[in-house]
Order: structure tokens, then C-alpha cells, then sequence
């Protein structure tokens, strides 16, 4: 394996866990929201708003990732 095919491995291997990643947070928004509206999860929506940022963020760096995979 040269120097390239290294790097694309190691790319794809990024891009996987970061799609594992966004996919663990889109479960724990989709979660979480069930628990908002009641009196005693009133900070699940701050967390929720979090984790939804988080989630973006990622999803960003993931089209990052592929952009550069097929720039490549």
C-alpha cells in the first residue's frame, strides 16, 4: 500500500467514524426530544439545542471529508 491509498484508507476510516458519530447523536436528539415539555426535563431542551449544534457541526466536517475524498 504507497503513500496514497494510506491516506485514503485512513480517510475513509474518519469518514466512517464520523458518521457513526452524527449517527449516535441524531438518536439521542431524536431521544431526548420525547422528554421535553414535562417540568422535570425542562434542561433537556438546552441539551437537546446542544446536541443539535454538535450534530451539525459534524455533519459539516463530514461533507468536508467527502468533498476532499472526491477533490482528491
Amino acid at each position: 500500500m504507497n503513500a496514497m491509498e494510506t491516506m485514503q484508507a485512513e480517510q475513509l476510516e474518519k469518514l466512517r467514524e464520523a458518521t457513526e458519530v452524527v449517527a449516535r447523536l441524531q438518536q439521542e436528539i431524536l431521544a431526548a426530544r420525547g422528554c421535553t415539555g414535562r417540568p422535570e426535563f425542562l434542561d433537556k431542551d438546552l441539551y437537546i439545542g446542544g446536541l443539535a449544534t454538535a450534530s451539525e457541526l459534524l455533519n459539516g466536517q463530514l461533507f468536508d471529508l467527502i468533498e476532499a475524498k472526491q477533490s482528491a
